[in-house]
């Protein structure tokens, strides 16, 4: 190798730092977009989780609640409700909801206390707020309270 001048240097210096500075804008719009999906994935999650409270609230003329968790991940969300009657400490359905960010989300219902599968299936959960998700957990109360002793 030969003698390599100072302009071919500062050449090579401006063609790492332009290399450089395109990946660093590269790495920002990636981290851009999965921002955005990340936000669209926490609309979609909250717009079920009251879908899901809605639900539950208005069954058997407003006597069971709930108390909801929800959890962000990069490629899905999860929520978790634990339904009891109004009064009652102890819960005795836990409903289950994960939204991934593309395709159906996953609903399953069970006893609490274990042992009892309500519903399990999939749902197309385009907003989050779908009637879909209403009429599976109308279903699911349904199915689960007549299975609770009086």
């Amino acid at each position: 190798m030969g003698n390599i001048n100072k302009d071919e240097i500062l050449l090579m210096l401006e063609r790492m730092e332009d290399e450089l500075m395109l990946a660093e804008m590269e790495r920002m719009a990636g981290m851009a977009e999965v921002g955005a999906a990340r936000e669209d994935l926490a609309r979609r999650a909250d717009a079920a989780l009251r879908s899901c409270r809605t639900a539950i609230g208005g069954a058997f003329s407003g006597s069971l609640v709930c108390e909801a968790s929800r959890k962000l991940f990069d490629t899905h969300a999860g929520l978790t409700l634990q339904v009891r009657a109004r009064g009652a400490e102890a819960s005795l359905l836990t409903v289950s909801l994960r939204i991934p960010r593309d395709g159906d989300a996953s609903l399953v219902a069970e006893r609490t206390s274990g042992g009892m599968r309500y519903f399990s299936g999939k749902l197309a959960l385009a907003n989050g707020n779908e009637p879909q998700l209403a009429a599976a957990l109308a279903l699911v109360l349904e199915r689960a309270f007549q299975a609770v002793p009086a």
